[in-house]
């Protein structure tokens, strides 16, 4: 079990086209894999990231926080150290991103927003709002 999260901050006129594309990614994954050197590519930035972000106390704080609300533990004895964190990400292979992929069903998945959207705007969308989440959800 875990959270996978998508976010993407546009402009109002981009809100259907992004849902579009990002359905469109997904369901590329899910079907033909990563590309080449991909994965690599992505633990080596989230590693990076994570130690970038956690150059302060209050980083390191939110850190654990952010761990406990994913994953709860009973106390801090148990929460995963940095290493474990690192080591996680080292352990994801590709046959796991396609499993996790496979799983994927948008039409169970949630949609939060923030900002005015208009249904049926298309004014400078592609397509109305209305039209994109039907096929999403």
């Amino acid at each position: 079990t875990g959270v996978l999260m998508i976010s993407a901050g546009i402009g109002n006129q981009y809100f259907s086209d992004t849902l579009n594309v990002i359905r469109d990614l997904l369901n590329d994954l899910a079907t033909n894999g990563l590309e080449s050197g991909e994965l690599q590519k992505i633990k080596q930035y989230l590693k990076g990231s994570i130690a970038i972000n956690l150059e302060t106390s209050t980083s390191w704080m939110m850190f654990l926080a952010k761990m406990s609300f994913y994953q709860p533990v009973a106390s801090l004895d148990t929460m995963p150290s940095l290493d474990r964190v690192i080591a996680s990400i080292d352990r994801v292979s590709e046959s796991d991103i396609l499993a996790l992929a496979g799983e994927l069903i948008l039409s169970k998945a949630g949609l939060s927003v923030i900002g005015p959207v208009d249904p049926t705007n298309s004014q400078h969308d592609s397509q109305p709002t209305e039209t994109v989440l039907a096929k999403l959800w």
